[in-house]
């Protein structure tokens, strides 16, 4: 017959004759498993932070791209007429023959 040693949150801790303590056995078990649940528990609360900050950050990705393909695109085109227009000024100062 097992002695009662002491009883917390209503899960008595029997120790049997040969000293071993299957109840504390039990409710180590479990708080390993809470432990675990809990670890899981924080590791998701951390995935969903990451997933909400990514899909705010890349959520008006869209338009700001957009806008600064065209803003560089521009800034090309501009670049280049300017290239072009020296070349042109070029050949007219040095007396290049257009034929």
């Amino acid at each position: 017959m097992p002695i009662h040693v002491f009883t917390t949150a209503a899960i008595p801790f029997t120790t049997n004759y040969v000293g071993q303590n299957t109840q504390l056995d039990e409710f180590e078990l479990y708080k390993d498993q809470i432990n675990s649940s809990t670890q899981i528990l924080k590791y998701m609360k951390n995935v969903l932070l990451i997933k909400e900050i990514y899909l705010e950050a890349f959520r008006n990705l869209g338009t700001k791209f957009v806008k600064s393909y065209f803003k560089a695109f521009s800034w090309f085109c501009f670049a280049s007429f300017l290239i072009v227009l020296y070349a042109f000024v070029f050949r007219l100062v040095t007396g290049f023959a257009f034929d």
